[in-house]
Order: structure tokens, then C-alpha cells, then sequence
């Protein structure tokens, strides 16, 4: 069996190098060629490009927090968030606590690392048996879910079942603010056209393909690599 033996951040997005010698961009890499009319549509409604990358940043840090703090919570641990200055994450978190005691399910991976050997490498979220059903899930905490959501769990999917075998069904579990529920379980269909056109995993080929014909089939490092750390005039 393949396995993920070094994460690579280069400046063409994330790889990760195999044990078989190849090295592959990671999934959430290679998806994010996807359209994304929605967010180009966002950005045109912000004050200015300084000001939307502020607020995406932000957003950005604030769910690989309430990541973290899930996973705190499956581990038992009490997670303090009287300093969190942001209602909405909280919210999102009660959402995970809600989904977690209503459904009671049995986690048997966090963070799993997971690859097919040659086009699917990333790091999935949960794998969880829900009242016998075994899903491979991927939390979200953004504004909606994307079809580029459908495509990355979908790939996740598809290398767990290459790996490990027994993944029924995978999903986007959804944690939301703007509801009492707090969360939102999106199964993805891996068989048959997802977006009215094609299959979520025809759709990560195609992703996979346009990436390599934009930023090349492997990693490429900073020109700054190769420079000084300090200059110093010789007299």
C-alpha cells in the first residue's frame, strides 16, 4: 500500500511525496483550479481587493481554528473559548457538538493522510461510523457548500477506499451560524453527474490535468531559496 511519507508547501500550492518516488500535488492543491463564480462574485461586492483578502484571511484562520477545536472535542477535552472574539465561530462549534450528540457516531480516523499512489494525496478530516454507515467526511464552516467541496471529498473518498477499503458513503459536514441547528450534512454522490454535467471524480481528472498544464507536474521553490540570509559590504 502507498503511503505519504513528506508534505511539500512550494509556491505552486501543496505536495506531497510518496513512498513510491512520486511526488503529486495535494488534493485541496489541485481542486482549487476549479471555477468559482461564487467567490469572484463576492469579491466584486468588497470595498476593495486589500479588504477582501483581509476578510477571506480571517475566515481562514478562523476555520482551521474551529477545526482544531472539533477535534479537541472528539478527544474529550474541554475546549475554552471565552477569548474567541468571534460569536459566529462559536456558533459553528456548537453546530459540531450538536451533530456530534445527535448522531453519536464512532470516529475511527482524524486527519487521516490518505492517497490512491499516483493523483489523490491529501489529509481528509473524519472517518466516522454513523448508525452503520462508515463516511468519510470533510468540515466545512464557510458561507455555503461548493462543487468544489463535492470534488475534494469525493477524491478523499476514492484514496481512502484505495487504501483501507469500507467507505460507504462521504459528505461535507456543514457547521453554520445562521441556523438553530447549527449543521448540515451534504452527501456527496460519487456515481453519476453531481453538478448536472459530470461526476465529481471526472471532474478532479479534469482539475488534475488543467493544474499540471498551469504550474507544472512538480514543486517549484522560491527563487528566495537560493539567496543570502544577510549582506555585508567587504572593505
Amino acid at each position: 500500500m502507498t503511503e505519504i511519507v513528506e508534505q511539500i508547501d512550494a509556491t505552486n500550492g501543496r505536495w506531497y511525496r510518496l513512498d513510491n518516488g512520486l511526488v503529486i500535488p495535494s488534493v485541496t492543491t489541485v481542486v482549487d483550479v476549479y471555477p468559482k463564480p461564487e467567490l469572484m462574485d463576492w469579491y466584486g461586492l468588497q470595498p476593495s481587493l486589500q479588504e477582501a483578502n483581509r476578510v477571506r484571511d480571517e475566515a481562514a484562520a478562523w476555520g482551521t481554528l474551529i477545526h482544531e477545536a472539533c477535534y479537541d472535542l472528539i478527544n474529550g477535552e474541554v475546549v475554552d473559548v471565552s477569548e474567541w472574539e468571534d460569536a459566529k465561530a462559536i456558533k459553528k462549534l456548537l453546530g459540531f457538538k450538536r451533530w456530534y450528540e445527535e448522531t453519536q457516531p464512532h470516529i475511527t480516523s482524524i486527519e487521516l493522510a490518505v492517497t490512491d499512489g499516483h493523483a489523490i494525496a491529501g489529509q481528509l478530516d473524519l472517518v466516522a461510523d454513523i448508525g452503520g454507515v462508515t463516511w468519510v467526511l470533510d468540515l466545512k464552516t464557510s458561507g455555503d457548500v461548493y462543487p468544489s467541496h463535492h470534488i475534494q471529498v469525493a477524491a478523499y473518498r476514492e484514496a481512502y477506499n484505495q487504501q483501507h477499503g469500507g467507505a460507504d458513503a462521504c459528505g461535507i459536514l456543514h457547521l453554520k451560524s445562521t441556523t438553530k441547528k447549527g449543521w448540515q450534512l451534504v452527501e456527496v454522490q460519487v456515481e453519476g453527474p453531481q453538478f448536472g454535467w459530470v461526476s465529481p471524480m471526472i471532474a478532479y481528472d479534469a482539475c488534475y490535468t488543467l493544474f499540471t498544464h498551469l504550474h507544472g507536474s512538480e514543486p517549484k521553490q522560491s527563487s528566495k531559496a537560493s539567496l543570502p540570509t544577510s549582506v555585508q559590504l567587504e572593505v
